[in-house]
Parts: C-alpha cells; sequence; structure tokens
C-alpha cells in the first residue's frame, strides 16, 4: 500500500485533494456476486490470492511476481496441482479455493499473526469464490507487454500494489457496493506519484503508467481512468517535492543522512525504555523488523 497511515494524515489527504479532482463515478451496475456468508474479508482476500494465479495462468510469458508470491503459491498448491502449474495447465479448482481461505492471515500493529478461519472451512464461502471466479472475463487481464503482481517500487518496500496491466495500476476491490471512495482515489495516485518518483520494480524505464484503476470483482467491472484527465503536469514536479520531503519517514530507501540522523534520534529517544520489554510487546525477536513509523508510534504513545 501507499502506507496507510501515511494517507490517514489530515493534511496528506487535504493535499492529495487540493492536487487531485476525483473523477465523477456515476456507473450504476447491480451486484452480480452477492456475498453468501459474513466472511467479506476472507473471501475479499482468497480471492486477491486467486486472481492472481488466475492471471499468472493466463500471461505465463509477460508475468513478473515477487518471489514471496511465488513461494505463496506453492502452498497453495498440492504436489501434483503445483507440477500441473509449471506447465500452466492447472484449473482453479476446489483444492485451489480451499487452500487460498485456509492460508489467510491478518497481520496487527504488534505483528502478531492471526489464522482467522482455523482450518475452519465454509462451504458457503468456496461457493461465493467459485461465483467471483466465473464473472472475471480473461480479456480484461490479457497482457500485450507487461504483466505484475503485486507490484512493488524502488523508493520504499513499504508500498505494494495489487496488478500493473500493461499500461495500467489495478487494484483489486471485492465490496458488496461499486463505490469510488476518495480513500480508494488517493490509495491509486499515492502509487502512482511513487512510479513517477523511482518507478516499478520488474518494469522497464519504456513502460509508461497511463491509467489507474478498480476491478470490482462482485460485479465483474473494470473502471479505468485517463491519467492524463487527472495529472496537471505543470504543478505536479511541485507535488512531488511535497510528497518526498512529507513522506520520507515512510521510505526506507530514502537519504542515508536522514537515516543517520533518525538512528541518532532513535538512540537518544529510547534511552528511557527497556527495548526488551518493547520488543516482547511487539512479538518481535529482532528490532530491525519494525518499521521506523511503527516505532515512532510506540514511543510517542507509551
Amino acid at each position: 500500500m501507499c502506507s496507510y497511515s501515511f494517507l490517514r494524515n489530515k493534511d496528506v489527504r487535504e493535499k492529495f485533494r487540493e492536487e487531485f479532482p476525483k473523477p465523477t463515478f456515476s456507473i450504476k451496475k447491480e451486484i452480480l456476486c452477492p456475498p453468501l456468508t459474513q466472511h467479506y474479508s476472507d473471501v475479499g482476500i482468497a480471492f486477491d490470492k486467486i486472481l492472481r494465479i488466475y492471471i499468472m495462468l493466463l500471461n505465463p510469458q509477460q508475468t513478473f511476481t515477487q518471489k514471496w508470491f511465488a513461494k505463496r503459491v506453492v502452498e497453495l498448491l498440492s504436489e501434483s496441482n503445483y507440477a500441473s502449474f509449471l506447465e500452466k495447465e492447472i484449473e482453479i479448482n476446489d483444492e485451489v479455493i480451499k487452500n487460498a481461505l485456509l492460508n489467510i492471515n491478518y497481520k496487527n500493529l504488534y505483528g502478531r499473526l492471526y489464522g482467522r478461519l482455523y482450518g475452519r472451512l465454509d462451504k458457503n464461502d468456496i461457493e461465493d469464490l467459485k461465483n467471483l471466479i466465473s464473472l472475471i472475463d480473461p480479456n480484461l487481464f490479457r497482457t500485450k507487454n507487461i504483466c505484475i503482481l503485486n507490484p512493488r517500487f524502488y523508493v520504499t518496500r513499504g508500498a505494494e500494489a495489487d496488478l500493473v496491466i500493461d499500461d495500467a495500476l489495478i487494484d483489486i476491490k471485492t465490496t458488496i457496493s461499486p463505490k469510488f471512495d476518495r480513500k480508494y482515489f488517493n490509495q491509486l495516485m499515492g502509487y502512482y506519484t511513487l512510479y513517477r518518483i523511482g518507478g516499478i520494480i520488474g518494469a522497464s524505464l519504456e513502460n509508461k503508467i497511463n491509467k489507474v484503476g478498480i476491478y470490482f470483482s462482485r460485479f465483474g467491472y473494470l473502471y479505468l481512468m485517463e491519467l492524463k484527465d487527472i495529472i496537471n503536469e505543470n504543478r505536479f514536479s511541485k507535488f512531488i517535492e511535497w510528497f518526498k520531503e512529507r513522506g520520507k519517514i515512510y521510505y526506507l530507501n530514502y537519504d542515508p543522512i536522514e537515516y543517520k540522523k533518525f538512528i541518532e534520534w532513535f538512540k537518544e529517544r529510547t534511552k528511557i525504555y527497556d527495548l526488551k520489554r518493547m520488543l516482547i510487546k511487539y512479538k518481535k525477536s529482532d528490532a530491525f523488523f519494525i518499521s521506523e513509523p511503527k516505532l515512532k508510534y510506540f514511543l510517542n504513545h507509551h
């Protein structure tokens, strides 16, 4: 994500509203796949995984993905299915759907991992996912040049979008309403700004992002926006400079001098704390796994 904690700041929301007029979203569509249970988040997360596998199979030669996602694919498939997957012959069957549901993890502020379903499966969730899969139009996700799953950005490891299909950066929403909230729009424009600053890992410099959009999976609908209708290039360079200055605490790859200043501040600020107690609260064994924003949040609120 373009850090939710960053986008939640009042001044950041106001700046995005000032810089990026949100397009009018007047499309009214009937829901084609209503949820069959109240496990909305579980089904949504599972569908995100399944759609990515679907896209990998649809575009075997053009797809670039992170190593961690390739490893997750192995977890979702049996040994026989994984062999078929390598040959690009696998179908999204019941086994893949069940494994996608069983591999759901949630991560809270202190890094605790929760398995929401604890090995239990609801047959209606499986049916719900089958219905969502049936709505996928392969033409929406078939690429001509490049496909990147879970695209990350060179300037930060803390931001991760859902998809890049050719010149479009796309987020997936498994919601019961096709609303285009301002927070969705800000998230997309945050991703685009990170792309303009340093590019997307796995994409060449020639691969330009010209559109952003959202795939509303329960409606089988892909909403795309042309960035030329949103971005004012005459002022966007100033916005980028503001973005880099305002968001530098959220970057991992920011200026080394600034990072050194942060380390000095951190050492001074943590003198009054028991580091071991702090790490136990975070459920972490190594301080380097805790992001700078979370550390500052912890120190300012404890």
